[in-house]
């Protein structure tokens, strides 16, 4: 009779035995239904994912916004080998996965999320224009997913209390504002330009797009109106999808109001249509500043002469020669190699060729600058990790400084320009210390 230590030990083995042929059964079972698991493949890329605007309004300004970020990818990967990240220990080449948004919001909104839950994207950029960047950051913030905003310059996309996305451009308080602080610097220059200057103050039309970017361009406006004692003789906005008729009556209102200032408009077609119909009905203001379209150079080339001394509101533009200081060092790609770039990639996103991009392609190539410094700042993809940083990086790119406010992401230290049509050239007039020309006033007449 087996003692019961004996019987003990017999039934381990009995035991081990089992489960021994238990797990050759298994890994039998799957080699036969198609292989052992192993272990995922190794991390090769950062995955950026994007929508950006293909199609519909914001279109001229989505495909100057993807030639940058082409650049920046095409930068990284040949010249650079990847970007370095501690966490994976060596470099990990980009790659960009985007769709077209069609210039529209429900689309958009979609698009991010199959980025986030099918596509699986590392780290978002955000979408071209506020109208869209505002309604697709709440939902990137719930997946906890890093975005950065390169075309969305409204305030009030940062005032929600999103953790996640931070912005590289300047916001729209700078946008109109600073147009006309160039034209009050102008006046306090030249005193006669302005009869009874400075006591008595030019008047001022606002007319805006009823969208998120010109609404807070256009209440920055206003406000600055205010606080200088310029009396603003119309506040008016205008459907997105306008008409021409809709235009030309906030045009006569103006003229009626007895204005000098014309500033707003929205996008390109806005600024275009503004013009058109200003000089349709023979009305000449002596300083017209608009968003976005002037500083595009299809402005131009759509209006030709009439274009001559519209003004507008810039983020950066060729020659400006941003180079760092010890508190914001230089860092990417130089100015020269961004163009170089922009003319290697130009008829492949835009379908043509281009001299100089506009500063659509600048800005969005600078966030992505940032992301790359962040990236290799923090050693991982990782979104806390990266939010963190952000709130201490302090860089300059050639679009100029990157610094954020920590507690909303806002960008705080890039400098807006602005510029006017002259002789057919787009000419920078503010601010001083990298003014290519003065601004000239009154607006020449209509040719």
């Amino acid at each position: 009779m087996m003692s019961r230590a004996a019987i003990t030990k017999t039934t381990a083995i009995i035991i081990a035995v089992v489960i021994i042929i238990a797990a050759v059964g298994v890994g039998v079972a799957l080699y036969l239904m198609g292989g052992v698991p192993t272990a995922p493949p190794a991390k090769e890329t950062i995955k950026v994912g994007f929508s950006i605007s293909l199609s519909g309004k914001y279109m001229t300004k989505g495909k100057y916004s993807l030639l940058g970020i082409k650049a920046w990818a095409k930068w990284v990967n040949e010249e650079l080998g990847g970007i370095y990240v501690a966490e994976y220990g060596r470099n990990l080449t980009v790659e960009l996965v985007y769709y077209d948004d069609k210039s529209d919001k429900a689309t958009a909104m979609r698009l991010y999320e199959k980025l986030v839950l099918e596509d699986k994207v590392d780290v978002c950029l955000c979408p071209y224009s506020s109208h869209l960047t505002y309604a697709v950051t709440p939902l990137l913030d719930s997946y906890r997913m890093f975005s950065i905003s390169h075309g969305g310059a409204s305030v009030a996309i940062f005032q929600r209390g999103l953790k996640y996305v931070i912005q590289a451009l300047s916001p729209t308080t700078k946008y109109l504002t600073d147009c006309l602080n160039c034209l009050k610097a102008y006046l306090d220059d030249h005193p006669d330009a302005f009869p009874g200057w400075p006591d008595t103050k030019p008047k001022v039309a606002i007319i805006y797009a009823k969208t998120e970017f010109p609404m807070s361009c256009a209440e920055a406006a206003m406000s600055w109106c205010g606080d200088n004692g310029w009396p603003v003789v119309l506040y008016q906005g205008y459907p997105k999808e306008f008409t021409p008729e809709q235009i030309a009556s906030l045009v006569e209102t103006a003229a009626d109001h007895g204005a000098d200032v014309v500033i707003g408009g929205g996008y390109l077609p806005d600024a275009e249509a503004i013009v058109t119909q200003a000089k349709a009905l023979g009305v000449n203001f002596k300083f017209m500043a608009f968003l976005v379209g002037p500083a595009i150079p299809e402005f131009y080339e759509h209006l030709g002469a009439d274009a001559e001394g519209v003004v507008g509101p810039t983020q950066w533009e060729p020659g400006m020669g941003y180079t760092g200081t010890d508190e914001f060092p230089f860092y990417g790609m130089t100015e020269d190699k961004f163009l170089e770039l922009c003319r290697e990639l130009d008829t492949e996103v835009l379908g043509y060729d281009i001299e100089y991009p506009s500063y659509h392609a600048a800005e969005a190539c600078a966030a992505c600058l940032v992301l790359q410094k962040l990236i290799e700042e923090a050693g991982t993809l990782d979104s806390d990790a990266l939010r963190a940083k952000a709130n201490e990086v302090k860089m300059t790119t050639f679009f100029g400084k990157f610094q954020i406010d920590p507690g909303t992401g806002l960008q705080i230290a890039h400098d807006m320009a602005v510029i006017q049509w002259q002789g057919g050239e787009k000419k920078i007039i503010w601010p001083p210390e990298v003014r290519k020309a003065e601004l000239v006033f009154p607006k020449p007449a209509w040719p």
